[in-house]
């Protein structure tokens, strides 16, 4: 990718995910992504960014999720996950966890809970500092209807 900064930059990564299944009403999916991106001046251009400065994702995340029917009708959904740090933005790693309660009345209802960001107040995602905004923990409802 050639961009405006007179940086030509390319990627490589990998992206592994797994699936298990401990009893029939439980089910484990764990993933890993790898991210490289890498910048230099292009040929006859003089560089007006920073080699490097173009990557803005972290170089890896983990993350695991499980899905747990509790009884009939009754499910219980969480998820962990870490994200590397961004030092081109100054951006320190996180851990954060999120939580769904669903229940299924009928096979056309379903009513759930959900907490998201549950391990802190807040965090970035995102940005240089001064610029960035942080996400905070959330809290969600939902309704739905199928007919």
């Amino acid at each position: 990718v050639e961009a405006r900064s007179g940086l030509r930059g390319h990627s490589s990564g990998l992206e592994l995910n797994a699936d298990f299944f401990p009893s029939p009403h439980w089910h484990l999916r764990g993933g890993y992504s790898e991210l490289r991106v890498n910048s230099e001046p292009q040929p006859g251009q003089l560089g007006r960014g920073v080699p490097g400065s173009i990557a803005r994702d972290p170089n890896h995340q983990i993350q695991l999720r499980s899905t747990l029917d509790i009884v009939s009708h009754l499910e219980c959904d969480t998820a962990i996950r870490y994200v590397a740090a961004i030092s081109n933005q100054s951006l320190p790693s996180y851990v954060e966890g999120d939580v769904r309660l669903g229940w299924h009345p009928s096979a056309w209802l379903e009513l759930s809970i959900a907490g998201q960001n549950l391990l802190h107040a807040h965090h970035a995602e995102f940005n240089r500092p001064g610029a960035r905004r942080e996400v905070p923990r959330g809290f969600f409802s939902k309704a739905s209807w199928r007919f």
